[in-house]
């Protein structure tokens, strides 16, 4: 078990900080702590989003060696010195499950941070589970038990003041992130992964980048639906962005992803059918936003949702999939190494549809894949054609 005494030291300290020692309010306060950051800095945020399609920042979470401190961001602060700490290569960012963090960077500051560690994605690389939450890693890793009370994690984080429980709960996310990191970093250096790492690393920023740009983020259960469903629910998917944005509310409050999905499977039904199945706002909504992609794909307004149709017919689907899953389970449990981490259903399908159509892998397979999947892959590929 790793352990490091002045972390646990530092761990000790930071719990007995009051609300006004480790809440940053003041420009003075946050320029000057920032300012101290040369070298690593544990990130994390919290945000309140349940009723709004748009993040409201209300505290973000910063750890160094020796001090951690959360930044008020509902107090009157310029932001302009965590825009650049965010911006500066030179600087190392830990943080873990970074996806809903970045989308708040994004929306503060139009642009990703540089130069991210993600502590969950490291440890994927290096055992077999699969999204290991922060609190489950800080025991393994450091031994340290970190018991969070359910009502805290579901506090309403607008409100001021904040109580000492809410910081140092927030605080917490942070506190044990460097440490965390140094573990993880060792034990990638042992098993000789850290370069595969930092090249997956590397994808998952850009696709984070790409996302964020692109703004319809796709819809969950159409993987196995034809190629015209797939394009339909693409358009169903800019349909509800567009509602949720205009009236800022969570995407999932204008259609939940399986309502989308059952109507692309029933859309030849009536508008009365709808009604009754959804209820007679929503029916008649979803009925007529149906229709209109219906015309939007007729005039092929969207042609380029529909060019990654598989090539392979439905029998050989299957085949495929059960192929190339085995050979994802071995070198899993081979390498003790996450299996969906070395591919998912849907990074198979999307891959190999990539090789088939052209003769390689796209860059999201990765070199490190190419060395551990890359001949098995292939051969099953063309055992296909």
């Amino acid at each position: 078990m790793w352990t490091c005494l002045r972390y646990r030291t530092l761990c000790v300290e930071g719990n007995q900080l009051r609300v006004t020692d480790s809440l940053i309010d003041k420009q003075r306060d946050l320029d000057r702590f920032v300012g101290e950051i040369t070298d690593i800095v544990g990130l994390d945020t919290e945000f309140y989003f349940r009723r709004t399609f748009f993040r409201v920042p209300c505290l973000l979470q910063l750890a160094t060696h020796s001090k951690v401190r959360a930044v008020d961001l509902l107090a009157p602060l310029n932001l302009k010195s965590i825009e650049n700490l965010l911006r500066d290569s030179k600087i190392r960012k830990v943080m873990h499950a970074s996806g809903e963090d970045m989308k708040l960077f994004y929306y503060l500051f139009g642009e990703m941070p540089s130069n991210v560690v993600d502590t969950q994605l490291a440890c994927e690389f290096v055992t077999l589970e699969e999204q290991p939450p922060y609190k489950r890693l800080v025991g393994e890793f450091l031994g340290i038990d970190l018991s969070k009370s359910s009502s805290i994690t579901t506090s309403d984080w607008q409100l001021r003041p904040l109580s000492s429980e809410q910081l140092h709960y927030a605080l917490d996310d942070v506190r044990y992130l460097l440490p965390l990191w140094q573990a993880l970093e060792s034990k990638l250096q042992s098993l000789g992964r850290e370069d595969w790492f930092h090249e997956e690393m590397r994808s998952y920023l850009k696709d984070q980048s790409r996302s964020m740009s692109d703004g319809i983020p796709g819809v969950s259960g159409v993987g196995n639906l034809s190629q015209k469903d797939r394009a339909l629910a693409r358009i169903l998917a800019g349909w509800r962005e567009r509602v949720a944005r205009r009236t800022n509310v969570p995407r999932q409050w204008v259609a939940r992803d399986d309502q989308l999905v059952a109507t692309l499977r029933n859309r030849k039904n009536s508008g009365e059918y709808f009604r009754k199945q959804f209820g007679k706002k929503l029916g008649a909504t979803l009925h007529k936003s149906m229709k209109r992609a219906k015309n939007d794909l007729a005039r092929g307004s969207l042609s380029s949702a529909i060019r990654n149709e598989y090539p392979w017919s439905i029998k050989q689907g299957q085949t495929l999939s059960r192929r190339l899953r085995e050979i994802v389970q071995k070198h899993s449990e081979r390498l003790q190494i996450s299996r969906v981490l070395l591919a998912s259903q849907n990074n198979m399908l999307e891959w190999s549809s990539s090789y088939l159509k052209a003769g390689v892998f796209p860059p999201s397979f990765g070199g490190w894949r190419e060395n551990l999947l890359g001949k098995e892959f292939k051969q099953a590929l063309e055992d296909l054609r």
